[in-house]
């Protein structure tokens, strides 16, 4: 998919180029992370009670802080990959990519799950230890690889740092995770290295 933005950017200018990559790439995973990260933003920022936050989490309909996430993400990611230089394009939106689903693995990991079911409960269980340092291995060399140093080496920490404090804020907000955070941390992290990379290719 990202191997034919070169192929784009020729043909039409940066901004509207990387909307159409955003597009291809969230029809490929049929906006189900998107809507995780709508799902949240209505909860998380109800200002409601814990027990409230959740309920509205569950409500399938957008509501204006879900929409604002939403326009939010997809705008920064178009912009990112603007910025981004076609020749290194693809490098980034995969590891862009990796990095959301590694996310995921971190948050089921380490953080527990906010309801006693749901959809997001079935990834939990035992030996997610061992899975999840064989994920954190396979991502840090996909990065290394992908982005070369010294770039890698500044990415792959802001990564784990800010899914970390992410993970600990919604789990204070929301007394855990669910399967719509996983899916608001999985668009969050990919915009982040979008964004990371939209800097560090123009200063390194």
């Amino acid at each position: 998919m990202a191997a034919v933005f070169p192929w784009l950017d020729r043909l039409i200018p940066g901004l509207a180029a990387g909307i159409i990559l955003v597009v291809m790439w969230e029809m490929l995973t049929g906006g189900i992370h998107l809507d995780g990260l709508a799902d949240t933003a209505d909860g998380l920022f109800s200002r409601r009670p814990r027990e409230r936050k959740l309920e509205i989490m569950r409500d399938s309909r957008i509501g204006a802080m879900g929409a604002a996430a939403l326009w939010a993400v997809l705008a920064l990611k178009s912009a990112a990959l603007a910025a981004v230089p076609p020749p290194v394009i693809v490098p980034y939106v995969v590891f862009a990519a990796a990095s959301g689903r590694w996310a995921m693995v971190w948050a089921i990991t380490f953080f527990p799950y906010a309801r006693a079911e749901g959809a997001g409960s079935i990834f939990h269980g035992e030996r997610l230890l061992p899975a999840a340092a064989a994920a954190s291995l396979f991502w840090a060399a996909a990065g290394l690889w992908l982005l070369r140093l010294p770039g890698a080496l500044i990415i792959l920490p802001a990564v784990v740092l800010l899914n970390h404090m992410l993970c600990i804020f919604l789990k204070s907000r929301l007394g855990g995770l669910t399967g719509d955070t996983y899916g608001a941390l999985c668009q969050v992290m990919e915009v982040w290295v979008l964004l990371l990379g939209s800097v560090l290719t123009r200063m390194l």
